[in-house]
C-alpha cells in the first residue's frame, strides 16, 4: 500500500500532522467562531471526538480542559487509545485528559454500567440495535 501524502500548512507541519485535513477556510472559520473562548472538550475516545481534537490543533485552538467519563466498562482498545492520546496531548503542550468516574452511593449495589443494567433491569441502547458510540462489529 502506498503512503498518501498531504500538503502541509505551517501550523500542521509544526505539529507533525497532515495539513490537508482541514482547508484554510475551515481553519479560519473555527478560529473566528472559537478564538478567545474558554474551550472544554468532552472526549469520548472515539472517532468524532478524536477528530475534534485534531481540528482544534490544526486551527491553533487549545482547550482549557479535556474530560473523559470512564464508565468502568470500556474496551481495552479504548483505554489504550486514551493512553496514546494522553502522550500526544503532552507533546502538543495541551492539558491532560481529566478522567472522571461516577461514584455511586453504597446502597445502589453497583459501581459500573454492567451493574447498573442488572440492578435496574435495563439494557444499553446497543441491545436494541442502536449504536451511539461504537463503529466496529460487536
Amino acid at each position: 500500500m502506498q503512503k498518501q501524502e498531504f500538503p502541509r500548512s505551517r501550523a500542521s507541519s509544526a505539529a507533525g500532522m497532515p495539513g490537508g485535513l482541514l482547508t484554510r477556510q475551515q481553519r479560519s472559520l473555527l478560529r473566528t467562531a472559537l478564538a478567545g473562548r474558554l474551550l472544554a472538550v468532552c472526549y469520548g475516545a472515539g472517532v468524532d471526538s478524536t477528530a475534534l481534537l485534531l481540528a482544534l490543533k490544526l486551527a491553533d485552538l487549545r482547550p482549557g480542559i479535556i474530560t473523559f467519563a470512564d464508565l468502568l466498562s470500556e474496551k481495552p482498545e479504548t483505554i489504550a487509545h486514551l493512553e496514546r492520546m494522553q502522550s500526544i496531548l503532552a507533546r502538543w503542550g495541551w492539558p491532560p485528559i481529566t478522567i472522571s468516574r461516577k461514584r455511586t452511593l453504597p446502597g445502589t449495589g453497583y459501581d459500573d454500567l454492567y451493574g447498573n443494567c442488572i440492578a435496574n433491569e435495563t439494557l444499553p441502547s446497543l441491545a436494541f440495535g442502536m449504536r451511539s458510540c461504537s463503529l466496529g462489529p460487536v
